[in-house]
């Protein structure tokens, strides 16, 4: 595998690594809070909280606490894993700007529906502060991971030689304009008398 010695700089990846690993630990927390709630509301104990505590929709909450809990644990984990392979694959100088960008992909597309869903979730009435901030942090961190892989992919592919019979001169000088007219088309002076 191809080494990616030079691509990387450390102040790029590892502030963004590092909110994103403990705002993804902070909701492992809370959703298993939440789902340690849903089963204490669902198995109670004798003298533990009963049913009326929650008054008539208690049945509902704990629906929606272990739902929640359950996707919140699920795309955090999934979020560690992800930036655990990305700090593994930066150690050993093998992460690429086109796996940085796949994985950048999964983790914006995830945090920006959340996030969305979480601001439609306050606006209806229901407001978590914590929520707001950690979701915000984490979209915004997987936007500038996807900003920055696909900035050194797409750079990475415009050095990139088109065909194997082609030499980066060739595209550096199509590029610049001083290649030489193919198709047997005559090459036209830039000064007309």
């Amino acid at each position: 595998m191809q080494q990616h010695r030079a691509v990387w700089r450390r102040r790029q990846l590892f502030p963004s690594w590092i909110v994103q690993i403990i705002c993804a630990g902070l909701y492992v927390v809370m959703a298993a809070v939440l789902l340690a709630g849903a089963y204490i509301q669902r198995h109670p104990s004798p003298g533990w909280l009963q049913n009326h505590f929650y008054g008539p929709d208690g049945d509902q909450l704990v629906v929606f606490a272990r739902v929640m809990g359950g996707v919140v644990l699920a795309i955090s984990i999934g979020t560690i894993l992800l930036d655990s392979a990305e700090i593994t694959m930066y150690v050993r100088r093998r992460l690429s700007p086109a796996l940085l960008l796949y994985s950048a992909c999964v983790k914006t597309l995830v945090w920006v529906a959340y996030f969305v869903i979480s601001l439609v979730g306050s606006t209806a009435g229901s407001i978590s502060v914590p929520n707001i901030i950690l979701g915000l942090a984490l979209t915004l961190t997987s936007i500038q991971q996807l900003v920055l892989g696909a900035n050194y992919t797409h750079r990475l592919r415009r050095e990139r030689p088109v065909s194997r019979n082609r030499s980066r001169t060739a595209n550096v000088e199509e590029a610049h304009g001083t290649a030489p007219v193919r198709h047997g088309s005559p090459r036209r002076s830039s000064s007309r008398r």
